[in-house]
């Protein structure tokens, strides 16, 4: 069942919650019943229904009841039809077509016995044949029941709590920014689905590896020219010098057709390009920043180095020479392709930069053939999805901060991959054993785990942002005609992903945040507790105390707020005050002040499972108007209330303008 049908079915599940609950059982009934389970995506609906609960829209004990009841049932229909026709199941259509699939299922619990049942609830393809193969070789049906409710009560949190957690996590991102969850679910997914890609190849290629090679190999015998190097890459007593030399120069012009088709020869690449940076910067907020800076860190070259000498100290010690020397040369044509990609202008540091992605792209992508050569055959895909996990999310995250072009990121992954298959084939061929896949391993993920947190908590990621930052220009207003009519020209929305509305900006306040503070404190105003570990942790009291929660900050037009306050007026909820620069300065009197843009309102607390978040509320006219009346008489400071022709939601188009005394008299 294909992704596209799920999209509405878990929309139909969000809006009738009354038929929520029969429907999660009929899934996991029909996820668990025999057969039947190998059509029914129930693992993929489970992941969404908890996304739903997480999200709020569902509640949590109910669905993991529902889950786990459609388990049992499932499980125990399918060991009723085990009991009740025995040998001939087998009979059956959909068994009959797939003979293997009984017999692996009764390996499965001739080798496990009653756990057998417990352990297949979470096996792949024989999940749904366990039960059944139970019930035709006799298994106790008391035992059997025992085994089966005990596995549904741990197989329905299994599947829905990841969900959980990702509902939640994107619920609170849309609170910040929905351009921060939209960047969140992006990275999930290509994340998944590069796992599930190299997983797939590799299992794919694999049990074929050697009917290809002898393909190859025959083919290069009618072909003398091309037939040349692929004899040398492939044939093991011919040298591979002369093969991956070839390739080597072949994919360095590539490289430099490249750049020069993205420096003027195609119009087209240029506009993609463009397009994609253009996409990409209107997803940009200072969480996202943070998170993708520190992703972009698998990139680095002092990180790659580190990792580089690692794995080169390891066979140098085990002795595995020939390794050693494709690993050198290996990332030494990856630091030339990554200069073939150099656009050639700025700082000649900048060429080292730009070779990132293919150098990563090399080096992650050998580490992962080293690593994978000394494993078993079911577990070689492991490395691989290592790999391509990291160099996506690397390309990622290189592209969201703008370091290169679309274009040469991904020249830089394919013509990088292209030269890990050569030489890959090239060291496997020639070689006479695995390298050993402990100490690879080892010495890969200690290398890449010390680097990682050096760079990430030694300031890399600031250096990193602060190379790829763009500054918003500042424009300057008149004062006056700013008091006038010029506050018309500032934005009247929290403007979020693709210019969406958010929350109307029903402040706009003149002068420094220090005087915002020193005149709102004596009105009740306070800085909220800081979101950090300890704060964050009062989200899990049961019964929480609104005024003591931190508030998670909030993105307009890429920045969180300059200026966070809260009140607790005598009746009625908490209220808070987000103040953002203007992008506008207003000069008058010889002195240029700045100029602040936001709203006041109410807050409320909304539940996720096991969190208590306060979240912005949905009132701006009635606290906008305590503010006004508030800073009504207070000494040094001028206000208005103009009124916008916008409305929308408890917001009645009314703007609160203050100016300190200093400006009041000009």
């Amino acid at each position: 069942m294909e992704a596209g049908f799920l999209e509405p079915l878990l929309a139909w599940i969000g809006a009738h919650r009354a038929w929520a609950g029969p429907f999660i059982l009929l899934v996991a009934l029909g996820e668990s019943l025999v057969v039947v389970g190998l059509l029914v995506p129930g693992a993929a609906v489970m992941l969404g229904v908890g996304a739903l609960v997480g999200a709020g829209a569902l509640p949590l004990w109910p669905s993991l009841g529902w889950a786990a009841a459609g388990a049992v049932l499932g499980d125990g229909i399918s060991y009723w039809l085990g009991r009740r026709y025995g040998e001939r199941l087998r009979a059956w259509g959909p068994l009959r077509r797939r003979p293997g699939l009984l017999e692996r299922g009764e390996a499965f619990f001739r080798r496990h016995g009653g756990k057998g049942v417990f352990l297949g609830r979470f096996v792949g393809p024989v999940r749904p044949v366990i039960p059944a193969v139970a019930g035709m070789l006799g298994m106790p049906a008391p035992r059997f029941l025992v085994v089966n409710v005990l596995s549904a009560l741990l197989w329905a949190p299994a599947y829905i709590l990841p969900g959980v957690v990702v509902g939640a996590s994107l619920g609170l991102a849309a609170e910040v920014a929905g351009r921060l969850a939209v960047l969140l679910a992006g990275l999930l997914v290509l994340g998944w689905l590069s796992v599930w890609a190299a997983r797939r190849l590799s299992r794919l290629l694999q049990p074929r590896a050697a009917c290809v090679v002898g393909r190859l190999l025959a083919w290069a015998r009618g072909h003398p020219w091309l037939g040349g190097v692929v004899r040398a890459l492939l044939d093991p007593a011919r040298p591979a010098g002369r093969g991956l030399a070839a390739v080597g120069v072949t994919l360095w012009l590539l490289a430099w057709l490249l750049v020069a088709a993205g420096r003027g020869w195609s119009g087209a690449l240029a506009r993609l390009d463009l397009g994609v940076a253009r996409l990409l910067e209107g997803l940009r907020t200072p969480w996202a920043d943070s998170l993708l800076g520190a992703l972009a860190q698998l990139g680095d070259l002092r990180v790659l180095g580190a990792v580089a000498a690692a794995l080169a100290l390891v066979l140098a010690a085990l002795g595995r020479w020939l390794a050693l020397m494709h690993w050198a040369l290996a990332l030494l044509f990856g630091l030339a392709l990554g200069l073939a990609l150099w656009p050639g202008d700025g700082e000649a540091a900048a060429a080292l930069r730009q070779a990132q992605v293919p150098l990563a792209t090399v080096l992650y992508g050998l580490a992962a053939v080293l690593a994978a050569e000394g494993l078993r055959g079911p577990w070689r895909w492991l490395p691989y999805t290592a790999a391509a996990a990291c160099l996506v999310l690397l390309a990622a995250a290189r592209l969201y901060l703008g370091a290169e072009p679309f274009s040469e990121t991904m020249g830089g992954l394919v013509l990088g991959g292209l030269w890990v298959l050569a030489s890959g084939a090239a060291y496997r061929r020639h070689t006479p054993g695995p390298v050993p896949a402990a100490p690879v391993a080892a010495a890969l993920a200690l290398a890449l785990g010390a680097a990682l947190a050096w760079r990430v908590g030694g300031g890399g990621v600031a250096e990193l942002l602060a190379e790829h930052r763009t500054q918003p220009a500042v424009r300057t207003l008149a004062e006056a005609r700013w008091w006038r009519e010029g506050w018309r020209q500032l934005p009247a929305w929290r403007l979020d992903l693709g210019g969406e509305r958010e929350q109307p900006l029903t402040v706009q306040w003149a002068g420094s945040l220090e005087e915002v503070q020193r005149t709102l404190e004596p009105l009740g105003w306070a800085a909220p507790p800081p979101l950090d570990l300890r704060g964050a942790l009062a989200w899990l009291r049961p019964e929480p105390d609104l005024r003591q929660l931190p508030l998670l900050p909030q993105v307009h037009e890429g920045r969180h707020e300059a200026l966070r306050l809260v009140r607790s007026p005598p009746a009625g909820p908490p209220q808070v005050l987000r103040l953002w620069p203007s992008g506008w300065r207003l000069s008058g009197a010889g002195e240029d002040r700045g100029l602040w843009v936001g709203y006041v309102t109410g807050l409320r607390l909304t539940r996720w499972p096991w969190l208590a978040v306060p979240v912005t509320g949905r009132d701006f006219a009635g606290p906008l108007q305590e503010l006004a009346q508030a800073l009504q008489g207070r000494p040094g400071l001028d206000w208005r209330l103009a009124r916008r022709r916008e409305r929308g939601p408890g917001w009645d188009g009314r703007v609160l303008l203050v100016r300190a005394a200093a400006e009041a008299g000009r």
